[in-house]
């Protein structure tokens, strides 16, 4: 029995060090639903499902839980556990949910946290890349110069592990339901040139921290200085 307690107590330590997330869509939690429950830092609530809150300690994969998907971009709140019933079961990589009882909610974390330590950068290229238009001009030197640069960027792309993949994977969501509205709507674009505007490499690169050649930003009308720009405004 003792050594059930030291291991519990380890645990609890364990997982009381880490952060933990749940994705928000105007301060309500899309994770766990539950109503009237509006999160603001250091409130404490108490779960009514009878398995608790779900917590996950990768924002990345609260994607397929709830309605996450369906409230994009989120609001990435960090919570602490305060009575944790137990760990969910891994699925193909390491990244762990939890469940607990209550929780305090401790803040709001920056816009584009879930895409990784380039999250802001990310989100912005996305958004723009919602709205890009092809710019260039039927021109032999700007084209070459176009592919060289595409080339260049993409052999600077490595591997880059399931956690990487993943943050690629949901900003392609995103980007996917900025172009849900109508096709001549202001995110509409990306249903005209999707086929041929290479997002995923753009994307990749953005989540890697790589800079994109200012003839790429170019050819898309991309401008990388711009503020973000959300079609929730």
């Amino acid at each position: 029995m003792g050594d059930m307690t030291v291991r519990d107590a380890q645990a609890c330590a364990d997982i009381a060090a880490r952060p933990w997330y749940v994705a928000a869509y105007r301060g309500r939690d899309t994770i766990n639903i539950q109503g009237f429950a509006k999160l603001r830092p250091g409130r404490r609530l108490t779960s009514l499902a009878w398995n608790g809150f779900r917590l996950f300690e990768e924002p990345v994969d609260m994607v397929n839980f709830g309605k996450a998907h369906s409230f994009m971009p989120w609001e990435v709140w960090k919570v602490k556990p305060l009575r944790v019933l137990g760990h969910e079961p891994k699925l193909r990589h390491e990244a762990r949910q939890i469940r607990a009882r209550q929780l305090e909610v401790v803040g709001c974390m920056p816009p584009g946290f879930e895409f990784g330590p380039n999250g802001w950068n990310v989100r912005r290229l996305v958004e723009q890349l919602a709205r890009a238009q092809d710019k260039q001009r039927a021109d032999r030197t700007l084209r070459s110069e176009y592919e060289i640069a595409m080339t260049f960027l993409e052999d600077q792309r490595g591997p880059g592990g399931w956690l990487h993949d993943a943050r690629v994977s949901l900003a392609y969501d995103y980007l996917d339901s900025l172009a849900s509205g109508p096709s001549n709507g202001p995110f509409g674009r990306w249903k005209h040139h999707g086929r041929k505007m290479p997002a995923h490499t753009l994307i990749d690169a953005a989540v890697a921290g790589l800079p994109i050649p200012a003839v790429i930003t170019r050819h898309w009308g991309l401008d990388q200085n711009a503020r973000s720009c959300t079609a929730n405004g």
